[in-house]
């Protein structure tokens, strides 16, 4: 919705700031509301304008004063505010049913997300235990190969020192 200073809606209005701001004044004090910025100043939008332009018609009927005029328009824009605001109300039925159909869906895949982590922890112990299980397997083949080895390297020593020995005496008696 565009937005309009006092100078913009004296031009638009054809009347004077000074009388922008008298009105504005009259208005507040009958209960309407103008919207502020962030120093308080006001702020017209289109529906003030219509709000204006409904007080200037009524000021013009003759015999009606100022203040009457502001009343009666601030009582007729509010019974239309209350109106939007029922039709806003019946509005968001649907919304609300959306809301709540998706908050049920987020709560669903929070559950399932719940199992899957579980799932996944469950997994994830299964591969540490399978992943030890063969860390210890490879250890025990990796020491029975190195008792092996050694044996072999035994055995190959003793029989070197026994061909040595052999040797020895077939070279003795040998001549």
């Amino acid at each position: 919705m565009r937005t309009y200073r006092p100078k913009d809606m004296a031009e638009i209005l054809q009347i004077d700031a000074v009388t922008v701001r008298k009105y504005s004044q009259k208005l507040e004090a009958a209960g309407y509301l103008f919207q502020k910025d962030e120093n308080t100043y006001r702020i017209y939008n289109d529906t003030d304008i219509k709000v204006f332009r409904s007080l200037i018609e009524e000021k013009k009927k003759a015999g009606v004063s100022l203040e009457s005029a502001t009343k009666s328009v601030v009582a007729a824009h509010s019974r239309r505010d209350i109106s939007r605001v029922d039709t806003e109300k019946n509005d968001t039925e649907p919304l609300q049913k959306e809301i709540a159909a998706l908050k049920e869906i987020v709560s669903t895949q929070n559950q399932l997300l719940q199992e899957l982590t579980k799932r996944l922890d469950q997994q994830d112990k299964t591969m540490t235990n399978r992943l030890d299980r063969q860390e210890q397997v490879l250890m025990n083949r990796d020491e029975a190969l190195m008792s092996m080895i050694r044996d072999m390297q035994e055995t190959k020593r003793l029989i070197a020192v026994a061909e040595e020995k052999k040797s020895f005496f077939a070279k003795l008696f040998k001549k």
